[in-house]
């Protein structure tokens, strides 16, 4: 995994964000008389703690099923100074030009025009970021933050994010805020993190404003407040960000932040099943064991929490509770229905086994 890792700072060191994902909440409702209520606790947040990087305009997560490209650095549709000659760049660099700096560590870590040489790279990475480049800032905290290439010191990398993110650096700010849910609470407090998170929620970065919601969904380093929660949780998803969806749709289940509506609780839980995520399939399920927002129907319901539990997903053993509760009431028949349903809806939802 660490050389993966090698691998991928090498080719990322630039513009690297944090992706702070989502919290998972079990559904909480009337229960049928004729059903047994599920057990429902409100768990603590799973902040997800990917680093996506930015490929020519499109963000791509960093983790350990993507495949490394060519490249040290990440490409953008507009470079600064791509242009220029090594001779040129050089020139400006000795001068003391941090964007000149920082394209030139980009080319001896390509190898464009010059041999590849990581020395070489990280000397004139560290030149751009001395010179207060937040680019180059935020990545050399990136290089301190994992560890690679450099001795993994948390201290130094909070240093060099923190300098971005005084730039308002969008992605410094989010690396800053993973630092804290990593453990570096030595270097960054829960307040600096939920700090940084906002201000790139606010620049607008999706996952910072799911985060943020998450935040103020569990009163965590805020004053819990789920209108709060339920706005910045309307503007991640307005970007199609999935996870938000499926906590609009708790919301509107719960009548948190928003008034009780079943019907709205249903959609969004239904965008959010079509990106294939688990826990909203089971949502679905819970909807149809009890008919809130769509017709009770138990076969459709056992069918859904076969589909998520297809998935290795955190709520497996809830979600296992619900089918299993559910099960002593439908007849053989219905159970070979749901068996064939579930084949539906899992190519419906992109989930397979």
């Amino acid at each position: 995994m660490k050389t993966r890792l090698q691998i991928w700072v090498v080719i990322l060191f630039f513009s690297i964000a944090v992706v702070l994902g989502a919290c998972n909440r079990s559904v909480d409702h009337e229960a049928s008389a004729e059903l047994s209520k599920p057990t429902t606790t409100k768990t603590q947040p799973n902040l997800q703690r990917k680093r996506i990087v930015t490929l020519n305009g499109i963000q791509v997560d960093l983790s350990e099923d993507t495949s490394p490209t060519a490249g040290p650095y990440s490409s953008h549709d507009k470079i600064p100074l791509k242009d220029k000659s090594i001779e040129d760049l050089r020139a400006m660099s000795i001068e003391g030009d941090a964007v000149a700096q920082y394209e030139l560590g980009r080319r001896y870590s390509l190898g464009q025009g010059v041999p590849r040489r990581v020395d070489e790279s990280l000397s004139w990475l560290r030149k751009s970021a001395e010179s207060g480049y937040a680019e180059a800032q935020n990545d050399l905290g990136l290089a301190y933050d994992m560890g690679v290439f450099v001795k993994q010191d948390w201290g130094v990398a909070a240093k060099w994010y923190r300098k971005a993110a005084d730039q308002n650096h969008i992605l410094a700010l989010n690396n800053l805020a993973v630092l804290y849910l990593e453990g570096a609470t030595d270097y960054v407090s829960q307040k600096e993190a939920v700090e940084a998170t906002k201000k790139a929620a606010e620049l607008g970065l999706p996952m910072a404003q799911f985060n943020i919601g998450t935040y103020y969904d569990y009163g965590e380093g805020v004053k819990q407040d789920y209108n709060e929660a339920f706005k910045w949780y309307v503007l991640a998803a307005s970007h199609g960000y999935v996870e938000a969806e499926v906590n609009l749709g708790k919301m509107y289940l719960h009548g948190d932040g928003v008034e009780r509506n079943y019907e709205k609780a249903y959609e969004w839980s239904l965008k959010a099943a079509k990106k294939s995520k688990p826990i909203a399939v089971a949502n679905i399920g819970q909807m149809y064991a009890h008919g809130l927002g769509v017709d009770t129907d138990w076969v459709k319901a056992y069918a859904h929490y076969l589909v998520a539990l297809k998935t290795d997903s955190s709520e497996k053993d809830n979600i296992a509770f619900l089918k299993d509760s559910l099960e002593s009431k439908l007849s053989r028949d219905q159970i070979a229905t749901a068996n064939r349903l579930a084949q539906k809806f899992a190519a419906e939802y992109g989930i397979q086994n």
